[in-house]
């Protein structure tokens, strides 16, 4: 399973039970990541994508564990400490600045490896960092 989500530079998630923030070239690379495999999302998460896109996303609270083999979960407000056990890739899409936050993630997480890192314009954000981990 792949495993993506946001963070800004502190690891921060979520603040106040929300997204700390969200951008559409973020939202497309997602979609191209998951292409071929199944994409589940928290239901908070499917407003953020089109109708067209919408129709091929799973959603479930929480999202099953184990995880459907070759499935890519995407994280917004859940804790991703349970489904790193399960991940064998994790993807996280860095902000590049810092948000108020409640829920954190230590990055790279214990036992992780980076294996790529790449920046693009997002369109609400200057600059997006693309880190893809592996175990």
């Amino acid at each position: 399973m792949t495993l993506i989500f946001c963070a800004d530079n502190r690891g921060g998630l979520t603040f106040a039970g929300r997204r700390q923030s969200g951008d559409g070239a973020v939202r497309a690379d997602l979609l191209r990541e998951a292409q071929g495999k199944e994409l589940w999302m928290e239901p908070y998460s499917l407003a953020q994508f089109s109708p067209a896109d919408r129709s091929t996303i799973q959603t479930a609270q929480p999202l099953p564990l184990p995880p459907p083999p070759e499935s890519v979960y995407f994280l917004e407000r859940s804790d991703p400490g349970p489904y790193l056990a399960q991940a064998e890739r994790l993807v996280v899409y860095r902000w590049n600045r810092l948000y108020p936050a409640q829920t954190r993630i230590p990055l790279p997480p214990e036992g992780w490896r980076l294996h790529s890192r790449t920046d693009f314009p997002g369109l609400a954000h200057k600059s997006i960092t693309k880190e893809v981990y592996l175990k």
